[in-house]
């Protein structure tokens, strides 16, 4: 938040929040903690897509992406319904890559780690702690891979355009307040969490007719 420009115009009109958010002082745990949901919510919506120049720990995209990926797979250490064989391949892929490339003083040092995240006896119990560590151990390397090593994805997608027809957006309502929209939509949805519907919505699941 402290990298947030207030003369920028899409940052001024939130200028309240990035004043006072800029301040360590404001993330303290405690405040953090005791905070209400609604607070936190509009803490995300006010800040949370806002331009910075500061991207926190100068870490590249490419860790950064590894982070994430490592957190989708301690989340599925937690919770048996989040789906995390495709994140487990790439990891392992990426552990792969950077094998190929064990004569690099900093990989050669993660050899170990890097040999059992590429196997598949490690993943057999991991658990969110282990995880961590590889995160902490790895995340530095990923940028180590070269051009060569990453697959190019090509696409070939065909558009195909129905015959055209006038829709009359009769309900469309005008000056409708997006951001206060969501807040009692998610307020109607936290409401509800108990309906079958939404609990399949929430977990990816097919509805029924």
């Amino acid at each position: 938040v402290a990298g947030m420009n207030p003369d920028n115009f899409i940052v001024r009109d939130h200028r309240s929040w990035v004043d006072t958010y800029a301040n360590r002082k404001a993330w303290s745990r405690e405040k953090i903690r005791t905070a209400d949901p609604q607070t936190l919510t509009d803490l995300v919506e006010n800040l949370g897509e806002l331009p910075t120049a500061d991207r926190g720990d100068g870490t590249d995209e490419k860790a950064k992406r590894f982070d994430l990926m490592m957190l989708t797979l301690q989340l599925g250490t937690l919770h048996s319904d989040v789906n995390v064989a495709r994140v487990r391949e790439n990891v392992r892929a990426i552990a792969s890559a950077l094998l190929e490339n064990r004569d690099a003083s900093q990989i050669a040092a993660q050899a170990a780690l890097l040999d059992d995240v590429a196997g598949e006896e490690w993943w057999q119990d991991v658990t969110a702690p282990m995880l961590e560590v590889a995160r902490l151990r790895l995340r530095g390397l990923v940028g180590l891979i070269t051009k060569s090593q990453q697959k190019i994805v090509y696409t070939d997608l065909v558009e195909e355009i129905g015959q055209e027809r006038e829709v009359e957006l009769s309900a469309a309502a005008k000056g409708v307040n997006a951001k206060r929209f969501r807040q009692k939509a998610r307020a109607y949805l936290a409401e509800h969490l108990n309906n079958l519907a939404l609990q399949k919505l929430r977990r990816n699941k097919p509805l029924t007719q």
